[in-house]
C-alpha cells in the first residue's frame, strides 16, 4: 500500500501538466495548493483582459479510464464528502477534469450542474457510503469543446448564485439594492428570471408525470395575467402533451387530430402582437394541424371505398355515395397537396428570418400530418408518388435534425428521430434496411449519451412494432378498438360531427359504434343472440350495420324484440322475458363476443329466426 501513494501522486502530477498544457495561452492557472479538493484555479482572459470568469478544477490523472461498453460514458469514483463539498458548499464553478496519463486525452465534467449525482448522493449518504461514482461524457474532451466548457461554467454561476438568492433574507436583499438606481433593469431581471423558472417547473413536472401538479401549474400560468406570452405559450405546448397523453391511456388516440387543432388555435390567439418567432411557429402549427385533418380526412375516405369494393358488399353500395366518393376523395387529395405546400412555404420564411430554433419541432409537426398520407398512398399502390413525398419529408427531417444538433437540443433531435422513422414503408424490407442504417448512422450525432440510448431504444420498439402489426393484419386479426376509430374517421370524412347533440345523424352513428362490440348484453345469458340490419343509408354509405335496427333473440324460446339502441331493446326484453325466465345462464367471465361467435351462432339459428 505504502507504494502505491507515490504512483498515484505522481500519475496525478503528470496529469496537472497535461491539463495546463490544453489550455489557451492567455489563460491564467493558478495551483491551489492548501484547498480541499481542488487542484487549479483558472481565470479567463481574453485579448489580455480579464472576463472576470473564474473557475476551480480538480484534476485526476488515470491510466486506464473505466469506459461504458459504448465508450459515450466514463466513469470516474470520487468520495462522498469531496462532492457533497463541490455541490453543496463552494460558491464558485468547479470542474472535474480526468485526464488518460498514457494518451494525454482530458476530459472535463460540470460536475455542479449533474442533477443526477445530486440525488445519487442523497442516497449515498443514506447508506454510508464512502465514495460515489461520477459519469462523464466522453465527448467532453479539451481542447476540442473548450467552448463547451465554458458555457458550463457560466451556466455553473447562475445556479450558484440562484441558489445564494433563494437564501437570501428579505432584509439582506432590501439592504444590497438600496445604493441601486435603476430598480426598473432589476424588475425587468426578475421577471425574466421568473418566467424562466416557471418553464423549467414545467419541465420538470412533466419529467416526473405528476399529471396533477402539472395541470394545476399550467393553471396558474394561463390565469396569471402577467405570465409573459412566451410562458403561457410554453404552458399551451405542455397542455397539448398532457392531452396526447390522457386521450392513448384512455385509447382515443382518434382525439390527436381535435387536440392538435384546438392548441394551434390557441397558440395563434396569444401569439398575436407578440414575437415573430412565436406567430411562425403558431401559423405552422395551425397549417400542420389542419394538414393532419386532411390527410385522416383523405385515408378514411380510401378505406370507405375499400369497405364497399370488398367481394361481399358490392351490391349494397348507396347509389348516391358511389357517386359522391370519387369526388369527395379528389378533393381530399388536392386539399392535401395544397396545405402540405403552405406547410413549405411557412418552412422557407423561418429560414429566411433566421428563425431556426423553431425549425426542428415545426417539422416534427409536419411529418407527422403526413404519416396517413403516406399509408394510404401506400394501400392503393401510388409506390411513385408515396415514395416522392416520403423523400420530400425525409429531406426535410434531415435538415431539422441537422439543426436540432447544431443547436445542441438532443430532446427535438430524438424527437424528430423517431418520428422520422414512421416515414418508412414497413411492408418493404429495404426501406426498413436504409432507414434503420441512415437513423444509426445519423443519431451519433447526439452527444447526451443517454438520450442516444432511449431515442434508438424507442425507434426499434417502433420498427418491432410495426413489423408485429404487419404480421397481425396478415392473420386478419380482430381488433374492434381500431376497427371503431376506423368508422369515426369514416364519419368525419363524410362531414358528420359525432360530438353534436343535436346532430340526429350522429346519434344514430354513435348508438351503432356503441353496439359494435354487444359482449356487455350478451354475456349476461349464453341463450341470447342478436342480428344486424344493414338496411339504411348510414349503415349501408359507412358499412356500419349497427347503425340500423337489431333484433334481440332467446335462443331458447324463440323470443325476439327489435329496435335501434341495443340497450334499450334489452331493458325491455329483460322486463317482458328475462325476468319470469329460471334458465338464466351467463356465459364464462372472461367470455368476449368475436365475428366467429356470431358466424357460429347465425349457422345455428338462421333459419329458426329467418320469419
Amino acid at each position: 500500500m505504502g507504494k502505491k501513494f507515490p504512483k498515484q501522486h505522481e500519475i496525478d502530477e503528470q496529469a496537472c501538466r497535461i491539463f495546463d498544457s490544453a489550455l489557451p495561452a492567455s489563460w491564467v492557472c493558478r495551483p491551489q495548493l492548501k484547498d480541499y479538493g481542488v487542484d487549479k484555479e483558472v481565470e479567463i482572459f481574453e485579448e489580455g483582459k480579464s472576463t472576470g470568469i473564474i473557475f476551480k478544477v480538480q484534476v485526476k490523472g488515470t491510466e486506464k479510464p473505466g469506459f461504458s461498453s459504448d465508450d459515450l460514458i466514463i466513469s470516474f469514483s470520487l468520495s462522498v464528502d469531496d462532492v457533497g463539498y463541490y455541490c453543496e458548499e463552494l460558491k464558485v464553478p468547479i470542474v472535474l477534469v480526468v485526464i488518460d496519463v498514457t494518451t494525454s486525452k482530458i476530459w472535463w465534467h460540470a460536475i455542479q450542474l449533474d442533477s443526477d449525482l445530486r440525488k445519487r448522493l442523497i442516497k449515498a449518504r443514506q447508506k454510508k457510503q464512502s465514495s460515489i461514482t461520477v459519469h462523464i461524457n466522453s465527448r467532453n474532451m479539451l481542447p476540442k469543446t473548450l467552448s463547451s466548457l465554458i458555457i458550463k461554467i457560466l451556466e455553473s454561476e447562475t445556479l450558484l448564485s440562484i441558489r445564494s438568492l433563494s437564501k437570501t433574507s428579505p432584509t439582506t436583499f432590501m439592504n444590497s439594492i438600496a445604493s441601486v438606481q435603476d430598480l426598473d433593469t432589476i424588475l425587468d431581471g426578475l421577471d425574466r428570471s421568473a418566467a424562466i423558472v416557471k418553464s423549467e417547473k414545467l419541465a420538470r413536472l412533466w419529467q416526473s408525470q405528476d399529471i396533477t401538479s402539472i395541470k394545476n401549474h399550467i393553471e396558474e400560468i394561463l390565469e396569471d395575467k402577467d405570465s409573459p406570452v412566451e410562458v403561457k405559450y410554453e404552458a399551451y405546448l405542455y397542455a397539448e402533451k398532457l392531452a396526447f397523453l390522457e386521450a392513448r391511456l384512455a385509447g382515443e388516440q382518434h382525439e390527436y387530430s381535435k387536440i392538435t387543432y384546438r392548441t394551434s388555435v390557441l397558440l395563434k390567439s396569444i401569439s398575436k402582437g407578440g414575437p415573430l418567432h412565436l406567430r411562425s411557429y403558431a401559423a405552422l402549427s395551425l397549417a400542420a394541424a389542419e394538414l393532419d385533418q386532411y390527410a385522416k380526412n383523405d385515408l378514411y375516405l380510401f378505406m370507405n371505398l375499400m369497405v364497399h369494393q370488398t367481394t361481399n358488399q358490392k351490391d349494397n353500395i348507396e347509389p348516391l355515395w358511389s357517386m359522391i366518393l370519387p369526388t369527395a376523395r379528389k378533393k381530399a387529395s388536392v386539399l392535401v397537396n395544397r396545405k402540405y405546400r403552405q406547410c413549405h412555404r411557412l418552412l422557407n420564411f423561418m429560414v429566411k428570418n433566421n428563425q431556426y430554433n423553431i425549425i426542428p419541432l415545426s417539422v416534427d409537426r409536419v411529418i407527422g400530418s403526413m404519416v396517413s398520407f403516406l399509408l394510404r398512398l401506400r394501400r392503393e399502390g401510388m409506390s411513385e408518388a408515396a415514395k416522392s413525398y416520403e423523400l420530400s419529408l425525409k429531406n426535410l427531417a434531415d435538415i431539422a435534425i441537422d439543426i436540432a444538433v447544431a443547436l445542441k437540443n438532443w430532446q427535438e433531435a430524438s424527437l424528430l428521430f423517431s418520428n422520422s422513422a414512421l416515414i418508412c414503408d414497413f411492408h418493404d424490407d429495404e426501406c426498413i434496411h436504409f432507414y434503420r442504417a441512415w437513423i444509426e448512422n445519423k443519431i451519433k450525432k447526439i452527444e447526451d449519451a443517454q438520450i442516444q440510448r432511449e431515442t434508438l431504444l424507442q425507434i426499434n420498439e417502433h420498427f418491432e412494432k410495426a413489423k408485429q402489426l404487419i404480421i397481425e393484419d396478415n392473420k386478419d386479426k380482430e381488433d374492434l378498438d381500431v376497427e371503431k376509430n376506423i368508422y369515426i374517421g369514416m364519419a368525419q370524412s363524410m362531414g358528420i360531427n359525432l360530438e353534436d347533440p343535436d346532430d340526429k345523424i350522429a346519434q344514430i352513428i354513435n348508438i351503432g359504434l356503441r353496439d359494435l362490440d354487444p359482449t356487455r348484453v350478451l354475456k349476461i345469458c349464453d341463450k341470447l343472440y342478436v342480428s344486424s340490419s344493414s338496411s339504411g343509408v348510414l349503415a349501408r354509405m359507412l358499412f356500419l350495420p349497427t347503425a340500423g335496427f337489431k333484433t334481440l333473440y332467446c335462443t331458447l324460446n324463440g323470443y325476439g324484440i327489435h329496435g335501434l339502441s341495443l340497450d334499450s331493446v334489452y331493458k325491455v326484453f329483460k322486463e317482458k322475458y328475462c325476468s319470469k325466465c329460471k334458465k338464466e345462464s351467463p356465459h364464462p367471465r372472461r367470455w368476449k363476443w368475436s365475428r366467429l361467435w356470431q358466424q357460429k351462432q347465425r349457422k345455428l339459428y338462421e333459419e329458426k329466426f329467418k320469419s
